[in-house]
């Protein structure tokens, strides 16, 4: 029961705040709205500091100095801003009458807050703050999904009125879906990455053990008799169940970059007895 109390406690806590920071001032209200943005953020999987930054002071081309809510980095070296301070104080003075025209004008006098921080963001143009790297658009976050729908209920045109600019109107749930397709590129983006050190590391590899075989053929034309040590070390690199060689000649013909070639007699020789649970593949072209 203890529990459960203090359950509630919190929930009305936070129903309080945000109560508190709905009808607030402009700047309360500002830095409620970051703070709903940045745990969307972290809900889809961004860390700050390497997939965005908040707050980040940026010069314009006349050199005044900028701080738009959030940059967030994409693949290529391009960025994306995301703007949440969105005045509320409209919708929540419509949500709280029973009386339809009261409503109703407040919730006109919603989407005209709405149209006027969207006519405000185009004006301080985020979208040349970067340069070539920024997209042409500006994600414009609602920080509350009912305030976002109310706004486009009460506004038809408001999504094909701003479909020409350089601002796009988004809510909570769409912002989330839009991070987590950022997320997703960027997982893909270091897949790749990792790929290309495999590669780079797997051709190194490959040549060093080139020059080793090299090394032991050498000596084993010059040895006057074979010890079973040596035998032993030749099976496991060339003719041994899993051998060395095998199994390094099948990443260069995976496509590792390689810079020596091992001998065709050695590598059929090792491949006479391939590894266990190892299908040898087609030769490259």
């Amino acid at each position: 029961m203890r529990l459960l109390q203090d359950t509630s406690n919190r929930v009305s806590d936070e129903a309080n705040n945000l109560a508190r920071a709905i009808k607030g001032e402009s700047k309360r209200q500002g830095d409620w709205g970051e703070l709903v943005v940045e745990r969307i953020f972290e809900a889809a999987g961004l860390e700050r500091g390497r997939d965005y930054d908040a707050q980040a002071g940026l010069r314009s081309d006349d050199g005044r100095l900028q701080r738009p809510d959030f940059i967030v980095y994409l693949p290529g070296e391009k960025a994306v801003i995301i703007d949440a301070k969105v005045s509320l104080t409209d919708y929540e003075r419509g949500f709280g009458v029973e009386d339809s025209e009261l409503r109703d004008a407040a919730l006109a006098a919603h989407v005209k807050s709405v149209r006027r921080h969207v006519d405000e963001l185009r004006s301080r143009d985020y979208s040349k703050l970067l340069g070539n790297r920024t997209l042409d658009f500006v994600l414009m976050c609602i920080p509350l999904e009912p305030a976002y729908q109310e706004a486009l209920r009460a506004d038809h045109d408001l999504l094909y009125d701003l479909a020409g600019t350089n601002v796009v109107v988004t809510g909570p749930v769409t912002l989330m879906i839009t991070l987590k397709l950022i997320a997703q590129i960027w997982r893909r983006e270091n897949e790749n990455r990792n790929a290309e050190i495999i590669a780079e590391r797997a051709g190194r590899m490959y040549d060093q053990v080139a020059l080793v075989v090299e090394a032991l053929a050498d000596a084993r034309k010059k040895m006057s008799g074979v010890t079973e040590a040596f035998e032993l070390a030749m099976r496991r690199l060339q003719t041994g169940r899993g051998n060395l060689v095998s199994r390094v000649e099948h990443l260069r013909r995976l496509g590792a970059k390689v810079g020596k070639q091992l001998p065709a007699t050695l590598v059929e020789e090792a491949e006479a007895t391939p590894p266990a649970g190892d299908t040898p593949p087609a030769a490259l072209p």
